[in-house]
């Protein structure tokens, strides 16, 4: 484990001036991480178009921006706006959006800036047809391809992927910009060369899409994958020309359990404060439900042991309410009342949407809090 601000002294320093919880960020790791993926990307020639919803924050996207993203991903139209708000003008929001009330806030930003939405049904097309058949700039779109998920999407194979696409290009008021896909059964990998596996399956789809619409004269210009564990093999794979990942500006503990990075590479933490010690073997901290969510990697085959990983305290979090965590000691022995304790989070994603702020801590230890923007933001 690397020294940064987990050790003894310099942890004590930052608690005692950070109301907990609080998430912490170790801001040379982040940069670490962001700077290794943008490197890869650009290695191999693809666009980096990193996903927000893990983050959620208008300042580390222009982070991300600044060191060579293409543009950003968001999952709602609210954080679209938000962001381009924030003067952020390159957007897709990777998602269908099939609620007529929001068509109006979809025309509006699309003629600010450069948006792509997804679909993956014709009635997609019905439902934008009211306000923007009469745009004289073409709204851009990708058709989603269920590379496996089973979630949203049209299998490569299936004819409607063609019908869809003719149905596109026949309304001047729409441009088939892409193809994207998602590869979330990685989740579920029991190994690192099963999601390896993954990873090829993602690609090998979503570029048999591209070609069945090639057969019958339809060129795209986007591919694009998304996944941060696959992230790294599809992007190395030919005929792939952009990536969405989110996750690896933090990383967590189920990146970890599914091999996508080590615990020294993680730069998200939640600081709490021991509060009670009701027994020999157990602590309670004031970080819950609330403050660390209930994710044990249930959607995964890794089923974390506990709720978020201890490194200063030899414990594990046995189980949580809304407003404190229970924490079982290795081996019976007095904890401090009042002392520091920083948790690696199972799934950086739901909690920092948890949070209004983050506390960025340099090399310095000193502390800078970034707003988290679009916290809140599910619509």
């Amino acid at each position: 484990m690397k020294n940064h601000f987990r050790l003894e002294e310099q942890l004590a320093k930052l608690h005692q001036n950070i109301s907990t919880p609080a998430l912490l960020v170790d801001g040379q790791q982040m940069d670490m991480n962001l700077r290794e993926m943008q490197s890869w990307a650009d290695t191999h020639n693809v666009n980096l178009r990193p996903h927000i919803k893990t983050h959620k924050s208008i300042d580390f996207a222009k982070e991300q921006i600044a060191m060579g993203a293409k543009g950003i991903t968001v999952a709602k139209l609210s954080e679209a706006q938000k962001m381009a708000g924030a003067g952020i003008d390159d957007i897709f929001i990777a998602n269908q959006i099939a609620q007529p009330t929001k068509i109006k806030d979809l025309r509006r930003l699309h003629e600010k800036i450069n948006l792509i939405t997804g679909m993956d049904h014709e009635w997609h097309i019905d439902v934008l047809k009211k306000e923007f058949a009469d745009c004289s700039k073409p709204l851009p779109v990708r058709i989603e391809i269920d590379s496996g998920f089973g979630r949203c999407g049209i299998k490569p194979g299936d004819g409607r992927l063609l019908e869809l696409a003719k149905h596109i290009l026949a309304k001047k008021w729409l441009k088939l910009e892409g193809l994207f896909t998602h590869a979330g059964q990685s989740y579920t990998a029991k190994s690192k060369d099963e999601v390896g596996q993954i990873a090829r399956k993602e690609a090998a789809d979503i570029l048999k899409a591209k070609t069945v619409l090639a057969q019958n004269g339809i060129e795209i210009a986007t591919v694009s994958v998304g996944s941060t564990p696959t992230a790294r093999e599809v992007i190395s794979r030919p005929g792939i020309t952009e990536a969405r990942p989110g996750n690896y500006i933090f990383y967590d503990g189920i990146q970890q359990a599914l091999g996508s990075c080590n615990f020294d590479q993680c730069s998200l933490f939640v600081l709490a404060t021991v509060i009670s010690q009701p027994a020999e073997n157990k602590i309670v901290c004031d970080a819950g439900s609330k403050a660390l969510n209930l994710d044990r990697g249930a959607h995964s085959s890794q089923i974390l042991d506990g709720f978020g990983t201890v490194l200063n305290i030899d414990g594990k979090i046995k189980s949580l309410s809304e407003e404190h965590g229970i924490i079982i000691l290795d081996k019976p022995e007095p904890i401090k009342i009042g002392s520091p304790v920083l948790i690696i989070p199972n799934h950086a994603c739901v909690v920092a949407n948890l949070y209004d702020r983050y506390h960025v801590v340099d090399k310095n230890l000193s502390v800078q809090t970034v707003p988290i923007s679009c916290r809140g933001l599910s619509q």
